[in-house]
């Protein structure tokens, strides 16, 4: 869903780069689909280092109330 969404909306504003950033651009099934998107389209799709992806979930988990 999120692939055809940002389809959409690409093909709507003729924008011809991507970026994704976060906890979803570190998996691995996502940055892939993206990525094949961009070639299909011929757009430009970008990606943060792994290491300066975050997980909010992780940090929420971990959190303690106090």
């Amino acid at each position: 869903m999120l692939v055809q969404n940002t389809k959409t909306a690409i093909k709507q504003t003729k924008l011809k780069k991507l970026a994704l950033a976060g906890g979803v651009s570190a998996n691995s099934y996502i940055r892939e689909k993206f990525l094949k998107l961009g070639k299909e389209i011929g757009i430009d799709v970008y990606f943060p280092d792994l290491s300066l992806c975050t997980d909010n979930a992780a940090m929420i988990a971990s959190a303690r109330i106090l």
